[in-house]
């Protein structure tokens, strides 16, 4: 009877742990232009996310902790508003356009590929195993999204220095 006890005790604390985690919002993080570097973004939302799945497990739960793919489209999209709004000649706006047109149908032929191959290196069932597909398919979009929204604020950077 105690070592019943013992084990709903333990099953009813872990339960608890995981369900009890605060998910934070996406724009509950700072932007990027508000760190020195971005090893420093990147560590604020790798430590967020370490802390997220040790609390709430290997599991499709956790998947909610994965951010960083969002923070990078954020960031991506942030950079090319900016952007967006410095591009005054007609002809250099409309290629500017091209490009983000031609790189998000590539995005999302990307994001297709990389869940297709997600799910087939990796088929077995269960929740750790959805969480296991989804943090591979992140991990390739993210260094996509962190490219582009770094090309984006390296362009800013250099036509606010040409002015």
């Amino acid at each position: 009877m105690i070592k019943i006890k013992k084990i709903i005790f333990l099953v009813s604390t872990i339960l608890t742990s995981s369900f009890s985690f605060e998910y934070k919002n996406i724009d509950s993080f700072l932007s990027l232009e508000n760190y020195p570097s971005v090893s420093e973004f990147e560590k604020n939302y790798e430590a967020y996310t370490q802390t997220c799945v040790d609390n709430t497990g290997v599991s499709s739960g956790s998947i909610r902790c994965l951010v960083s793919q969002k923070l990078w489209e954020r960031e991506a999209i942030i950079y090319f508003m900016k952007l967006s709004q410095l591009i005054n000649e007609p002809r250099e706006y409309k290629i500017f356009l091209q490009s983000y047109n031609a790189w998000s149908e590539s995005l999302l032929k990307d994001k297709e590929l990389s869940t297709l191959i997600a799910n087939k290196s990796n088929n077995d069932i269960g929740t750790m195993y959805d969480f296991m597909r989804a943090e591979h398919s992140n991990f390739l979009i993210t260094s996509i999204l962190k490219e582009r929204a770094l090309f984006y604020k390296n362009t800013l950077e250099t036509l606010l220095q040409n002015q």
